[in-house]
């Protein structure tokens, strides 16, 4: 590459940012793409119940998650420095699972949990975002308040030793679950960081009139993103 190629690079970055930021001061429609991070906690429990008898067993797992946010929105202006929006976000995930060991009861009846393995992975997902924008300062700068919900497809699976054969077997399947998700952020221009904090759980259950089985998943934490908006 050439020397005035070198030079062309940041010339262009600066042309970009001016642009987007004189473009971040319109009200309408926009783009964010924004990777993502999040600290994500999940506690599985599991409980079996013979007749009215019943045994449970909780336990955890928190880990860091990498994802990509896509979002599509308009945002109107509702006074002087106030502006209101509404957001489509899509969500995709780094491949990721969390999961833990399930602690065994031991009180030798039919009802108890014998030991296993859950885990927890979450794929991608799809929500609509309420956005609430106050501008303040030189250079476009903004401060902003969001809530939203999610429908997102998990990958959940729970397993443990037959009690009878001594065989592992796990249940497993892609269940969709809702978070809902509030936050804050800023802008600065183009570049927008939001901070937001999410929960949601997932339920499945297996009914017969020997036994009933329930897993229970609760997600929750809190997720940083940064991103670029463009109109």
């Amino acid at each position: 590459m050439t020397k005035s190629a070198y030079l062309a690079v940041p010339v262009l970055c600066s042309v970009l940012l001016s642009a987007g930021s004189a473009a971040a001061q319109e009200r309408g429609y926009y783009l964010r793409f924004a990777p993502g991070f999040a600290w994500t906690t999940v506690q599985h429990t599991k409980l079996v119940a013979v007749g009215q008898a019943a045994s449970s067993s909780t336990s955890s797992s928190t880990s860091p998650e990498l994802a990509i946010h896509l979002a599509g929105g308009f945002r109107g202006q509702l006074g002087l420095a106030w502006f209101m929006g509404v957001e489509v976000e899509g969500v995709i995930h780094a491949p990721k699972t969390l999961g833990a060991d399930i602690e065994p009861t031991s009180a030798n009846l039919p009802h108890d949990i014998e030991p296993g393995r859950w885990e927890f992975s979450n794929k991608r997902g799809l929500g609509v975002n309420v956005l609430l924008e106050r501008s303040w300062g030189q250079f476009n700068r903004r401060m902003l308040l969001f809530a939203g919900v999610r429908r997102m497809e998990t990958e959940v699976a729970s397993g443990g030793e037959h009690r009878g054969t001594g065989q592992f077997e796990e249940d497993r399947e892609v269940r969709t679950r809702w978070p809902v998700t509030g936050g804050a952020g800023v802008a600065f221009g183009p570049l927008q960081l939001r901070v937001s904090y999410f929960r949601s759980k997932v339920y499945w259950g297996f009914r017969s009139p020997e036994i009933e089985i329930d897993y229970n998943w609760r997600a929750s934490g809190l997720a940083v993103n940064l991103g670029v908006e463009a109109f």
